[in-house]
């Protein structure tokens, strides 16, 4: 392993690779309370365009030469796919003062750590942060000089969060509307889930954590809402899950496999579930305008499962409750971590942490997202239940319920 101080460089052996995080924070503030970014710079030191920004909003480069994965603090690079105008991609994490707490700064952890391997590179960059009272903090740097990549450890604290870090290498952020706002200038509906900002165009860096039986409306567009996002991750394999010489043939009976599922209901009255058991996937370019994405059984996806809905037709829609369940494995949803975010063109990603416990039941009633008068209101529930059935009973779907498989 090479061991860097801070300021000190190394040349690069290979071109993919991962850098991940570590610290001494407390395990609340690591697991929640902290935000990985990354600039990718050109001849100017600026970014060229918002799209050269990726963070919790918008975690690919277009180029495919950087994904950020945000709840394990880890940045994935290939760095052979970086555009030609590109010469540094900065690594950077912030502490997000409305889940840390305001008194929360890098001083608050013992140590700073960051770890790049991969490609035949194994460095590490571990710094002291006593008496830092900066919010973010710039981690190190790839770039390219004379057509070979190169590390740098940086280490530098920059005060106010990541609104003026973003700022000082050029992106265009949204300010907070003012009491009496203008109406909105349109913008256009992305291609896909993943944010793809042109120039001119501005990111939003608001995240709004739900508390428990708080709701929030959203006013629809001129361009309607787009994609509509719901993402369900937790952690597959607790602390307490078994380990031994079989654990690699019995993964997934050790670790947690939790289903994301919704049921919806239409202004005509009519109703539908979305889950994989059942095989009730759905579809997106049709009716019923849900679909879920797959279902991941063995861990292996760090990103969790996906559900899609088209809000091109939220007009049909009178209501969808979004609900989660452990299919198998652990029936803890404390060691679970599972949270939901919702994410849509041009509004705030919503997120909804399924946190008040109750670990002797397997269902959990996430969020309701309703139509109001063509707006949208999400409530955060986080209400437990035994099975479908019961859950069903609560908000009065009516559904006829047997046993299913996946």
């Amino acid at each position: 392993m090479q061991n860097l101080i801070q300021g000190q460089n190394t040349k690069l052996p290979g071109l993919v690779m991962t850098a991940q995080f570590a610290s001494g924070f407390a395990p609340e503030i690591t697991k929640s309370a902290l935000d990985i970014n990354a600039f990718m710079l050109g001849a100017n030191g600026k970014v060229a365009g918002d799209a050269e920004f990726v963070f919790y909003n918008q975690p690919t480069h277009p180029s495919g030469a950087l994904r950020i994965h945000c709840d394990s603090l880890r940045y994935e690079l290939d760095l052979a796919q970086t555009p030609p105008t590109i010469e540094k991609i900065v690594l950077a994490i912030t502490i997000d003062p409305d889940r840390a707490g305001t008194a929360v700064t890098f001083k608050s952890a013992d140590y700073i750590a960051l770890s790049v391997r991969g490609g035949g590179a194994d460095i590490l960059f571990r710094m002291e942060s006593a008496g830092m009272t900066e919010t973010s903090l710039i981690l190190g740097e790839f770039y390219k000089r004379n057509g070979e990549w190169k590390f740098k450890a940086i280490g530098q604290g920059f005060a106010g969060g990541l609104e003026p870090l973003a700022t000082h290498y050029g992106v265009s952020v949204d300010q907070p509307a003012a009491a009496e706002p203008s109406p909105p200038t349109p913008k256009p509906e992305p291609a896909s889930f993943e944010p793809q900002p042109s120039e001119s165009s501005r990111v939003s860096l608001s995240k709004i954590t739900l508390t428990k039986s708080q709701s929030i409306s959203l006013e629809k567009k001129s361009t309607g809402f787009g994609q509509i996002v719901l993402n369900l991750n937790w952690t597959q394999n607790p602390p307490g899950a078994k380990k031994g010489l079989l654990s690699g043939l019995l993964a997934r009976n050790q670790g947690i496999d939790l289903d994301l599922g919704a049921m919806v209901e239409y202004q005509n009255s009519d109703k539908t579930v979305i889950q994989a058991l059942g095989n009730g996937f759905g579809a997106y370019g049709q009716r019923p305008w849900v679909h879920l994405m797959g279902d991941d059984r063995t861990g292996s996806s760090t990103a969790g499962e996906f559900i899609k809905i088209n809000g091109q037709y939220w007009e049909h829609f009178r209501r969808v409750l979004v609900f989660a369940f452990i299919y198998e494995g652990v029936p803890n949803w404390s060691q679970a971590r599972a949270k939901v975010s919702i994410k849509m063109p041009d509004q705030p990603e919503l997120e909804v942490r399924l946190d008040s416990h109750d670990n002797k039941k397997t269902m959990c009633a996430v969020a309701m997202i309703e139509n109001e008068g063509g707006s949208m209101r999400v409530s955060k529930l986080v209400d437990y239940f035994s099975d479908h059935v019961q859950m069903d009973r609560a908000f009065g779907f009516g559904f006829r319920w047997e046993a299913g498989r996946k």
